[in-house]
């Protein structure tokens, strides 16, 4: 079985429009393909050509072109090393303009893998129900996982900094040096595999689970998806009212300003890592928002919601409800009583600093600032 992720090559538009998925699995290599068409503003291209490696081996050979601006990509098996249709391949297609010159359009790794295991996310704000969550599935599974990942970010930082250095630094412009020779798709996808080890020697083969909230984990989702096509996320929210007070007493060290921005850019990357996530699964059925509120004041209609997204069976759900009606998640307010604004004990400059900073995206999501907690109910 292979993993497969494309990726656009070179700056600005992409020449060649690949139909998501943009990751995914495929059975053997003769069984991939991938369907593509041209950008009108392109130029004129009169063919395509893909360029295989493997083991040190490189081959070249056309592929098959209509003339109309659509292709169809596929591995031919003349390319594929004979007797050893394993490890890891490095394909690239290019578009053959009229003068003769190739552009290198997209990009695709495929690796050997043994399984698919499966992958939950548990991200949010923190202090926003993560914990309660992710310890939720934890039981609900019967498997352990750390209580917090953070890996994700440092990958997503790795990846950056490497393509950065093989594309712009000093010895990669340096046409002697393998930094020179290797290709930001190379480095992407040899950190990608280092990542699916470390969850593999941590958590085994079968079942990942990663609890992380904040903002670089949101942002690192399209990374991910990268390698975990099949991953679901649950996506945990919470009114900025309840989560801007809960993050005052568990992290006193950062200002109310910055608490209330944390909150509203929670949501902002949300919006941008859920659209690429869209764009390279080519669904949008990968994640499940779940409200803390709701989760606290009616928790076994939550964890049903849970259970139906995840696919759990329904002893596995009696265990998360059990649970959670055992383990209470941290809280920093006992109280159940919604509160509006002006309940709150801050300042009148903090109480119009949340309004300020919080409030059209308490709109976008349906809160209220008044006892009512959600708008129009």
């Amino acid at each position: 079985m292979f993993h497969y992720f494309v990726e656009y090559l070179g700056a600005g538009k992409p020449a060649l429009s690949v139909v998501a998925p943009l990751s995914g699995h495929v059975e053997t290599l003769d069984s991939f393909t991938l369907s593509a068409k041209v950008d009108s503003e392109a130029g004129q291209i009169v063919g395509a050509r893909i360029a295989v490696r493997h083991n040190g081996q490189h081959r070249v050979s056309d592929l098959d072109w209509n003339g109309k601006g659509e292709l169809k990509v596929a591995l031919p098996t003349h390319l594929l090393n004979q007797g050893a249709h394993s490890g890891r391949y490095f394909v690239e297609v290019l578009l053959v303009g009229a003068d003769g010159r190739k552009k290198r359009a997209v990009g695709i790794v495929l690796t050997e893998v043994a399984n698919i295991p499966a992958v939950t996310f548990v991200v949010g704000s923190p202090r926003s129900g993560t914990t309660a969550v992710g310890n939720g599935i934890q039981a609900a599974l019967q498997v352990e996982s750390h209580g917090e990942s953070h890996l994700a970010e440092l990958y997503q930082s790795l990846v950056e900094h490497s393509i950065n250095f093989v594309t712009a630094s000093s010895a990669a412009r340096n046409s002697g040096t393998l930094a020179n020779a290797v290709t930001p798709l190379e480095m992407k996808a040899l950190l990608l595999d280092s990542l699916r080890q470390l969850h593999r020697v941590y958590y085994g083969s079968q079942i990942i689970i990663d609890k992380t909230p904040g903002i670089p984990m949101i942002r690192a989702l399209p990374l991910l998806y990268q390698l975990y096509p099949q991953a679901k996320v649950v996506f945990c929210r919470r009114r900025a009212l309840e989560n801007v007070a809960s993050r005052l007493k568990k992290f006193p060290g950062l200002t109310f300003e910055e608490h209330c921005k944390q909150w509203r850019n929670t949501f902002h990357q949300w919006y941008s890592s859920r659209e690429h996530v869209h764009q390279i699964v080519g669904r949008r059925n990968w994640f499940l928002m779940i409200e803390q509120k709701e989760l606290q004041d009616g928790m076994e209609k939550e964890v049903a919601r849970i259970a139906r997204f995840l696919g759990f069976s329904e002893a596995q759900q009696q265990l998360m409800v059990g649970y959670l009606n055992h383990h209470s998640p941290e809280q920093t307010n006992t109280q159940k009583s919604v509160k509006s604004l002006e309940e709150m004990p801050w300042s009148d400059d903090e109480k119009a600093l949340i309004k300020q900073i919080c409030g059209i995206e308490m709109s976008r999501q349906g809160y209220a600032f008044g006892s009512d907690y959600y708008l129009d109910r």
